[in-house]
This record gives C-alpha cells, sequence and structure tokens, in this order.
C-alpha cells in the first residue's frame, strides 16, 4: 500500500482484503490507515487505552473503559 509517509502503520494483508471485503474503497482504506497513524501516537502499531482516551478526549471512567474493552480483543490494554 505505498505510502509517502513512514509513520503510517502498514495494515497486513489480510487486514487489507478484510476491508475490502466490507466495501471500503483504496481511497476509504488510506484515510482509515492515516486515522489509525494520528490514534497511534507512540507508531507501535496498536492503540492502547490511553492512546483512544487521549484521542477522543476521553476520561478513563468505568463506562469509557468497558467501550474500549470491546474493541481490546485480546484484554491487554491493546486494539
Amino acid at each position: 500500500m505505498g505510502c509517502c509517509c513512514s509513520k503510517l502503520p502498514k495494515f497486513d494483508i489480510l487486514t487489507i482484503r478484510t476491508l475490502q471485503e466490507l466495501g471500503l474503497s483504496k481511497g476509504e482504506i488510506k484515510k482509515l490507515v492515516a486515522l489509525f497513524g494520528r490514534v497511534d501516537l507512540d507508531g507501535n502499531g496498536v492503540i492502547q487505552a490511553d492512546e483512544f482516551f487521549d484521542f477522543f478526549a476521553l476520561h478513563p471512567t468505568l463506562v469509557n473503559k468497558l467501550l474500549f474493552s470491546c474493541y481490546d480483543m485480546e484484554g491487554n490494554g491493546e486494539m
């Protein structure tokens, strides 16, 4: 998925294919990758709870932690 900005994460081929199967265009996938890169402040390829809360200006309340946990498939504080 060649990109001019090295800070952007690179999604693996399975993720790309899944996004395409969901009907996202190449342009939409590029926007999603860019958004992911904006949320993933440390650039490690995952979104940690603190990055999620910071990006959406949320306080880590019980409800917000429960919301995050819906996307934390491995239960390790990352998505």
